[in-house]
């Protein structure tokens, strides 16, 4: 999962669009949860990077939510005034444009390591919670 997110996210830097990153969110999610099963193996860091997946899963949640609103809000002919129907566009347009550096940011750091230096660390953590038990 990890490998996948990490090559996910080098093409969302090239191509940041709707579909990459709703597709990026998933695989942070599952992640997430990977490593909240490992995680009492070495608690600490653990549950840090845990944490960190977290928040970039619910950042790429807004952004995702934000990007169909304003797709429904384009598509809405009626119920809305047209000032008001433009403000909100702009207003979801202006949040993801204020998200999406934090979401690179990041997730960049999250998946910083390569993947085999990952497997490595785990592996490590893993035989220290080993010989403990």
């Amino acid at each position: 999962m990890y490998r996948q997110g990490k090559d996910l996210f080098l093409s969302v830097r090239k191509d940041p669009s709707m579909h990459q990153l709703h597709d990026l969110r998933k695989r942070m999610k599952y992640l997430w949860y990977q490593i909240e099963i490992i995680r009492p193996i070495y608690p600490g860091p653990l549950k840090a990077y845990a944490s960190s997946l977290e928040n970039i899963a619910d950042k790429l949640g807004v952004y995702h939510d934000l990007a169909v609103l304003s797709k429904y809000l384009n598509e809405v002919d009626r119920g809305l005034k047209k000032g008001h129907k433009q403000t909100l566009m702009d207003a979801c347009e202006f949040k993801k444009e204020a998200l999406l550096p934090d979401i690179m940011r990041m997730t960049g750091a999250a998946l910083s390591e390569e993947p085999g230096a990952l497997l490595h660390r785990m592996n490590e953590y893993w035989k220290i919670y080993y010989r403990q038990s």
